[in-house]
């Protein structure tokens, strides 16, 4: 009965294995060195709805208006709102309007910030949380 390691190439193929095994024996398998560690990243901090990039005062007159102004006169609430609050984005005109309405302490304060950034023309996207006066 002829066996592999009678041939030239089981032989070497014999004393490759051989030398594989020997020389792997007393090691340990090797272990991927620890990661490392990175400090969790902060959320960003809710900012306070007195935080607003512009002055609130120039939104002192959109503060008076009441929601039966903004449904009824919305030419004359486009006009007292909107300038103050066009450059900025949706979020942050929502943080003014919040902060300019609950100076009133109206109970509408979210549903008048909600309709003057719609007639504004900033209006809640798909996927946009709905503004929520706190």
């Amino acid at each position: 009965m002829a066996t592999a390691f009678n041939s030239p190439a089981g032989l070497v193929l014999a004393a490759a294995l051989l030398l594989l095994v020997t020389s792997a024996h007393g090691q340990s398998p090797a272990t991927p060195p620890p990661a490392p560690t990175l400090p969790a990243p902060t959320p960003p901090a809710p900012s306070p709805a007195g935080q607003c990039p512009i002055d609130v005062s120039q939104l002192a007159s959109c503060a008076n208006l009441t929601p039966l102004d903004v449904i009824l006169n919305r030419p004359r609430a486009a006009r007292l709102c909107c300038p103050p609050i066009a450059q900025l984005s949706r979020a942050a005109a929502a943080q003014c309007l919040c902060a300019a309405l609950e100076q009133n302490d109206d109970i509408f304060t979210t549903y008048l910030t909600n309709e003057i950034l719609r007639l504004c023309d900033k209006p809640r996207r798909l996927f946009d949380p709905i503004t929520v006066c706190a």
